[in-house]
């Protein structure tokens, strides 16, 4: 699928979609924002526990 923009005269193209490597990146981005969030839940509740 292939998306032209006349205007700024380029190609958009839906070829990454189907790229393993960019759902791979994506997949290890959302998983680590995700260890990282409960982390932080972790550590705020230490730190309350404490007050």
């Amino acid at each position: 699928m292939t998306f032209v923009i006349q205007r700024i005269g380029f190609v958009l193209t839906m070829e990454w979609i189907a790229d393993p490597s960019i759902w791979a990146g994506l997949i290890t981005l959302i998983v680590i924002e995700l260890v990282l969030g409960i982390d932080n839940l972790v550590f705020i509740a230490i730190l309350a526990e404490k007050l």
